[in-house]
């Protein structure tokens, strides 16, 4: 009658319970003997079928006190009763979880950061409820037998139960059980509580993701090894087959657990795990998106924890990594094709020097086969891979690979999509630069197409999609003139042929119709185009070429002046300055005194603005300047 209408009975009925309980708690004592036990047989399955779950809250709230009192005085006379005992504790843990906690969770459905905040407050509260605590109680008295009895139904409440207090609650008394019990009496049951909490990795809800992952990091120390192996071979086919982002992350949790609690597992495998981590830790990374970048720095950490040292790791197993990257790269996906070219990108920077001609050929040939076809999202990556791999990797410098490169990466500066083309024009320059290849007639050919193409106006389109298109053809343009720099090749013959044009090309009027983005990128190319110049390796020059490199210092003056006259953009201005004391060193090895003058002219019609300058680099370069000409003057 504690349900009762009337308030006054509800009262009564409430004291006399209490009373009951304090004398049934005092009889179920071990001193007691059999009439302990009898009573404890006598109460216990009442309070457990009918009291803990009651919907009355006062009813509940006294049943699990004295289930707690219980356990605290009877001890060794509830081993028999466990088995029921304890699920119907756990179970009540998620049952008995506050209304308006999982109301919140629920309402905050739509916004993953706020549910994750929601539940992970709730399982804290779960692991401290006193429903918990009672269980923590019970695990002292738990041994082999009684936990192979209560095996099933602690299996049940972790893949079928709806509450997540239950499912945290159940892990948690696990993992206590785990420490309570020896390893040969608990490595029996493991596997099938692997089993268990492995389908809780695929859980929708974050938090349950979490704790099964935490739960069999710590099992794993007393698995066996063949379900360890069994575990691992289920974790990696989950990445590598699946690609949500959510089932990804709770396998990084559970390789985080496993490394942080079980060190030495995970070192006995490591032929399996590295070469499998080091391709996790190359995901996605957008810093607009903060689920994305937490998913980032956890296979940052978990490759922290696995791996002794990139380098190290991967010289170690490199067959075993080059053999997943060939494997991954033939993936449907395109978001893992683009996850293996950055990896490959990240092993070429850190073996590329040291890379067998082989293994490096081979890489070659996954990327390369990887652009056949059409544009996908993420496929500048496999470009980017290809520009560390020539960067980093000299010995490619001359060999058959050199040319294959370069006439695939050609191809796809033909792709349509501009933001690609940028990438693949880039990817372009990066690589004539490092493999010191001579395709300048078919770069300039691409730039002159890109440099004489405008934004057509849409009537049908929107003013957001004008701009961004606009936005990309600015983009492109910059990386158009950063390119011409880079090609410009060593070769005498083509030289001569495009000299004339590319000066032509950047000159003053190319410099006032452009923004300033596209300017520094102009002087930039112009300096690469100077250094190069074959004029300067010459022990002496012919009047001919003489006349020939006067000619193209004068036309390019103009455009030195402007670069040195714009004070509110200091990279523009530094970067005109490195051309103008570029030229004069050199002019000054080759005894050109004539264009030195014109040179020192320049310098110091500018100078008195130069040195208004307050930024750093600008006064460091005049600084340099102005030492040459004194020297030049003492000679």
């Amino acid at each position: 009658v504690m349900d009762d209408v009337h308030e006054g009975t509800r009262q009564a009925a409430t004291s006399t319970v209490r009373i009951f309980s304090k004398l049934c708690v005092q009889w179920c004592d071990p001193d007691k003997g059999k009439a302990g036990e009898a009573m404890v047989k006598t109460i216990l399955p009442t309070i457990l079928e009918t009291g803990i779950c009651h919907q009355v809250a006062e009813i509940r709230a006294i049943s699990v006190q004295t289930v707690s009192q219980l356990v605290k005085s009877g001890g060794p006379l509830l081993r028999p009763h466990l088995p029921l005992l304890v699920p119907a504790l756990l179970e009540a843990a998620g049952e008995l979880e506050p209304l308006s906690l999982n109301y919140l969770s629920v309402r905050m459905a739509g916004d993953q950061r706020s549910q994750d905040i929601v539940d992970t407050v709730r399982a804290s509260a779960a692991k401290s409820h006193y429903t918990t605590e009672t269980v923590s109680k019970c695990v002292q008295y738990i041994d082999e037998n009684t936990f192979a009895v209560m095996l099933p139904r602690l299996q049940d409440l972790l893949r079928s139960s709806v509450g997540l207090g239950t499912r945290v609650a159940t892990a948690h008394f696990i993992v206590l059980l785990s420490h309570h019990l020896t390893v040969e009496q608990f490595q029996p049951h493991v596997g099938k509580l692997l089993s268990a909490l492995f389908s809780g990795l695929t859980d929708r809800n974050s938090t349950i993701r979490r704790t099964c992952a935490n739960a069999i990091g710590q099992l794993v120390r007393s698995a066996k090894s063949s379900s360890v192996d069994k575990l691992l071979g289920k974790l990696k086919n989950n990445y590598l087959e699946k690609e949500d982002e959510s089932i990804r992350t709770a396998v990084g949790l559970t390789l985080q657990a496993l490394a942080r609690h079980n060190q030495d597992v995970i070192k006995s495998r490591s032929d399996l795990v590295i070469p499998w981590v080091f391709f996790a830790m190359h995901t996605s990374k957008n810093k607009d998106d903060p689920a994305s970048m937490s998913n980032w720095e956890l296979w940052q950490d978990v490759w922290h924890e696995v791996s002794p040292g990139t380098e190290a790791a991967l010289t170690r197993h490199l067959d075993q990594v080059m053999a997943l990257l060939s494997s991954v790269m033939e993936s449907p996906s395109w978001h893992v094709k683009a996850q293996a070219a950055r990896s490959i990108e990240s092993l070429a920077s850190k073996l590329g020097g040291s890379l067998e001609a082989e293994k490096r050929d081979m890489l070659v040939t996954l990327l390369v086969s990887g652009l056949a076809g059409r544009t996908w999202d993420g496929k500048e990556q496999l470009l980017a891979a290809l520009g560390s791999l020539c960067k980093h990797s000299k010995s490619l410098k001359g060999s058959p690979s050199a040319e294959t490169i370069v006439d695939a990466i050609l191809r796809e500066c033909g792709k349509e999509k501009i933001s690609y083309k940028s990438s693949a024009l880039a990817a372009l320059g990066e690589v004539l630069e490092a493999l010191e290849v001579d395709r300048f007639r078919q770069v300039y050919s691409i730039v002159q197409e890109i440099l004489t193409k405008e934004v057509d106006n849409d009537e049908d389109e929107k003013k957001e999609e004008t701009s961004k298109r606009r936005e990309e053809l600015l983009n492109l343009r910059e990386v158009a003139f950063s390119t011409l720099g880079k090609a410009w090749p060593r070769n005498e013959h083509t030289q001569a042929e495009f000299r004339e044009q590319v000066v032509a090309q950047c000159g003053v009027s190319c410099l006032e119709n452009n923004t300033r983005s596209v300017q520094v990128k102009i002087m930039t190319a112009v300096f690469n185009y100077f250094e190069k110049l074959s004029f300067w390796d010459k022990p002496e020059l012919p009047d001919s070429e003489r006349i020939a490199l006067r000619n193209i210092i004068d036309k390019f003056v103009p455009a030195m002046k402007y670069a040195l006259g714009i004070a509110k953009h200091t990279q523009l201005r530094k970067e005109g300055l490195n051309v103008l004391l570029l030229l004069a060193r050199n002019c000054k090895k080759i005894n050109e005194t004539m264009e030195l003058k014109v040179l020192e002219t320049v310098f110091k019609d500018h100078m008195e603005e130069l040195n208004k300058d307050n930024s750093p680099e600008i006064k460091s370069r005049v600084v340099d300047m102005k030492d040459f000409f004194n020297e030049l003057c003492k000679d």
